[in-house]
């Protein structure tokens, strides 16, 4: 429930550090206890085999990674990393060790079910459009609540969705039962609401396994007619959903439209097929040990498909292409073997608990099938650890693994000391600059002096991150410098320097990614108007960087243009532009920014064929504000043929408007087509009558 207001991506970064601290806590709490009364964690040796994986994802990182700063920290915006997967470790570790059986366990799953009444609430309320303090207001017409990501929500809801049902079983008091129930619906509704594909294949899946399980594995036969009944029915509803994709109710529905709308048919027009042909190609230049955690972007970035729409990633949306560019095939196969290790787990369990282990197979059988479509996040990865602690404690008997020697009181001292005096430092690296730049942002406008002395302070503190912070100051320099006047010259420099140093640092800690090159040299475009000093000749050689980086930028294309345009040579920006279009994507935008060249340039001719373009590909991107921009510039130049087009397409988007008529009338009557004119003319008497004194001395002045 945690969000914040005052930290860079306050709905993970609040949750995350106040999970670290806590575990941090807890930690310290339980060597101080150990030093005297041994506990350890239940032997497993899927507990164990998890353990060992992180040491080789430690190994992989430091051996065969391109950046194991990056690796170990990872960025605000995702907070996952190895700094996190030791906190994770050390929570699993201290839950299977103080928590003895199953009962403290439920206890932990029942707060955790009670506080997703309190997201999906929030969700609700988001969803209604309810203002009021605590309540972040969001534009995307999929459910988000507290955890600020559409798709993680509907994982989280997912996973509730099973706490509910495993509790279910073991309560007895009816108001509990009610209660489950009840947050079992709730959390369906909103899963329905955060129109997440992933999740919905997920849950559908998992049922039919787990239906499927029971039918073949449960003693009873007493529920399997109605369970098959079930399945068909199931199946059925699927496929109708698919056969009547095109009918309102399903074209009505978020969640429905999404679905129906998957097309494994055509990769080409599958985003998700063609980002992980990108990762799989990546791949194949680290094919053993991968880039390392956190850096995918460079290599999917390398192999970037300039068919995708959206054009920059930090990751293949693929758990397990995800592990395949992390750490290589090794730590691929590794991945996959906790899994099967998970599941020969369950499929033990059986025998003991039937219904326990029918619950969890269901659980990881969704996180699976929800792992091809998206990432793993901070939130999830916290309720995949505690779910994993539940099989873990649910597969062992009461023994435990524990030894008979105590730690020794001084080392369990030493090393206290050294968390205590380690961790507040990093935090305050961390946690302050995350402030402190928000506290900038905030400043800009009214104080900018005050707002780079806070960036420089941030810049000097600063222990990971810049991938963020540079990003965040870009926006802020995009407000500044659209209107540089309300500044002074002296504070908008020192801002530019800063912002520059930010970037650098950027483009540094994360590699060489396009992203960044194309970025910054945008903003030396931007702030060359006013602060000059051969920012234009910086943005070149930075763009030429990132084509050199990720040839199938069209992103540096456009750049590239619009620099060449903002200084005149707009022979070469329309060269650029039309070297561009051979890579047959994104059609309608790069003749739109012909458009715009050629309005201004007075080339009427080139102008409208690039209209014409753009209007029969993507007729939206021709916006009633951008036809009367262009209408302004060619009635301004006195090309009345060019404006008149331009009036006759406006007329269509806006029928029956008098001022777009009156308009056509005018720049017909400059064109001596007075019989034209006089038709448009009583058009407008038509529609109005109260108009027609004015429109008939119109007529008479042709």
């Amino acid at each position: 429930m945690l969000i914040g207001d005052s930290l860079i991506f306050p709905l993970i970064t609040t949750k995350a550090f106040f999970f670290y601290i806590l575990v941090d806590i807890l930690l310290v709490c339980y060597l101080l206890h150990i030093k005297s009364t041994p506990k350890y964690p239940k032997y497993s040796t899927s507990l164990f085999f998890y353990l060992g994986l992180h040491l080789f994802w430690l190994f992989a990182d430091l051996v065969g990674g391109i950046n194991f700063f990056h690796s170990f920290w990872g960025n605000y915006e995702r907070m996952v990393g190895l700094f996190n997967n030791i906190h994770l470790i050390v929570f699993l570790w201290i839950l299977l060790s103080e928590f003895t059986d199953l009962k403290d366990f439920r206890k932990l799953l029942w707060a955790s079910v009670c506080v997703s009444f309190f997201v999906c609430v929030y969700g609700i309320l988001q969803k209604l459009g309810v203002v009021f303090p605590g309540i972040l207001a969001v534009s995307d017409i999929r459910m988000q609540s507290t955890i600020g990501n559409a798709a993680f929500l509907a994982c989280f809801n997912l996973i509730h969705l099973f706490y509910c049902v495993y509790l279910f079983r073991d309560t007895r008091k009816l108001w509990q039962k009610i209660l489950l129930v009840s947050l079992f619906l709730l959390n369906v509704v909103v899963l329905y609401y955060t129109g997440t594909r992933g999740a919905f294949v997920a849950l559908g899946v998992s049922v039919l396994v787990m239906i499927c399980f029971v039918l073949w594995g449960a003693k009873s036969k007493k529920m399997k007619p109605y369970l098959s009944i079930f399945l068909v029915a199931g199946v059925l509803a699927t496929s109708l959903l698919f056969v009547y994709k095109d009918s309102s109710f399903v074209s009505s529905s978020v969640m429905f439209s999404r679905l129906t709308s998957i097309n494994l048919s055509n990769p080409a027009k599958n985003s998700r097929l063609l980002l992980w042909r990108m990762a799989y190609n990546a791949a194949k230049e680290r094919p053993l040990l991968g880039y390392g955690t956190n850096n995918m972007r460079i290599p999917l970035d390398k192999n970037h498909d300039y068919r995708l729409t959206e054009h920059w990633f930090d990751s293949s949306h693929n758990i397990f292409f995800d592990e395949l560019l992390a750490h290589g095939y090794i730590g691929l196969v590794l991945f996959c073997l906790l899994f099967v290790l998970i599941f020969w787990e369950i499929f033990k369990l059986k025998s003991k608990d039937f219904f326990v282990s029918t619950v969890l197979l269901g659980l990881f059988v969704a996180y699976v099938v929800q792992g091809f479509f998206i990432f793993d996040s901070f939130i999830i990865s916290v309720f995949f650890v505690l779910s994993f602690g539940v099989l873990i404690a649910a597969t062992q008997k009461n023994t435990r693994m524990c030894s008979t020697k105590t730690l020794p009181p001084y080392l369990v001292y030493v090393i206290c000391i050294v968390l205590m005096l380690v961790l507040p430092i990093i935090y305050v690296r961390s946690i302050t600059p995350a402030k402190d730049i928000i506290t900038a942002y905030r400043l800009v406008e009214k104080d900018l002096e005050q707002a780079v002395k806070i960036i420089n302070k941030v810049d000097n503190q600063i222990l990971y991150g810049y991938d963020i912070i540079a990003p965040a100051m870009a926006e802020t320099a995009l407000v500044l410098f659209a209107k540089p006047e309300k500044h002074d010259q002296q504070d908008l420099q020192d801002f530019s320097d800063a912002l520059v140093t930010i970037y650098k640092k950027a483009i540094t800690e994360t590699g060489d990614y396009s992203k960044f090159y194309v970025n910054l040299a945008k903003l030396y475009q931007r702030m060359h108007p006013v602060l000059g000093g051969g920012m234009m000749e910086e943005s070149f050689v930075l763009l030429e960087q990132a084509h050199a980086y990720s040839p199938n930028r069209i992103d540096a294309y456009y750049a590239k243009a619009q620099g060449y345009y903002n200084i005149g040579e707009t022979e070469m920006a329309v060269e650029i532009l039309q070297e561009s279009l051979t890579f047959g994507v994104q059609q309608h935008k790069i003749y739109l920014k012909l458009a715009d060249i050629f309005v201004r340039k007075g080339s009427v001719t080139d102008f409208l064929d690039s209209i014409h373009v753009v209007a029969e590909i993507k007729p939206g991107d021709l916006s009633d504000q951008k036809l009367e921009e262009y209408a302004r510039i060619l009635v301004g130049r006195e090309k009345w043929v060019g404006a008149l087009e331009v009036f006759l397409m406006l007329s269509k988007q806006r029928s029956n408007d008098i001022d777009t008529y009156y308009n056509i009338a005018l720049v017909y009557k400059k064109l001596d087509e007075k019989e034209k004119a006089q038709e448009w003319a009583q058009k407008i008497i038509d529609l109005n009558p109260y108009k027609a004194d004015d429109m008939h001395s119109f007529i008479l002045s042709l």
